[in-house]
């Protein structure tokens, strides 16, 4: 990891704690999802699917949950560079077979099902995400409307930084850590004062390093 971006240091160094990420994703998934895990049993899975070329501007984490008698697989990937990527949806895409392969190789017997996926962008792009969040998105309109539904057509959860206010981030249920570490990854890249950004933190930084 010596060549890990800050950003990517601090991602993985909060969000790879299972206390932290469960406060993230509780706050952004779909409220059937969140309801349906039992978020005792989360846990880190792995890391490090992404494109070799895209280390530098993209970090992930995947976690497992239990839902009822299955696991889910929860795979977080945190885009931050400044743009947005037109194909994140075939990306994930890929990433998700990696995941599948890694997954079915350590079966001891051929399996019948694969664990479901749910994939999670985290982005702080400048002026919010405007790119696709589906797989349909990225076909023709009239080959969707005739072969949609045999066409990969997975839609990824958004967590939009950019567009989603301090006041926002700070009043999620997640950990204090989880919270601060939001904060920075959405801020440090465009604050023009951090100084003033922590006069603001005040009360989170307090109990942080109390």
């Amino acid at each position: 990891m010596a060549d890990d971006t800050p950003h990517d240091k601090l991602f993985f160094k909060m969000f790879s704690l299972p206390d932290n990420a469960g406060g993230a994703l509780r706050a952004v998934l779909p409220r059937q999802i969140v309801q349906a895990a039992d978020w005792s049993t989360l846990k880190l899975r792995g890391s490090r699917f992404v494109d070799s070329e895209l280390k530098g501007s993209q970090s992930d984490l995947l976690f497992e949950v239990a839902v009822g008698e299955s696991k889910v697989l929860l795979y977080l990937l945190f885009e931050h560079q400044s743009t947005d990527d037109a194909l994140m949806p075939y990306r994930l895409l890929r990433y998700m077979i990696r995941i599948w392969e890694q997954w079915i190789a350590e079966q001891q017997e051929h399996p019948k099902l694969l664990p479901a996926i749910v994939p999670v962008v985290m982005s702080h792009s400048e002026g919010g995400w405007r790119r696709a969040v589906s797989m349909h998105e990225l076909f023709d309109p009239l080959a969707v409307q005739a072969a949609g539904e045999h066409l990969p057509g997975f839609r990824f959860v958004l967590d939009d930084l950019t567009m989603r206010s301090n006041g926002e981030l700070m009043a999620r249920a997640a950990s204090d850590l989880a919270t601060l570490a939001t904060l920075f990854l959405k801020n440090v890249r465009d604050a023009p004062d951090l100084g003033a950004l922590f006069m603001q933190w005040s009360p989170l930084l307090q109990r942080v390093f109390a």
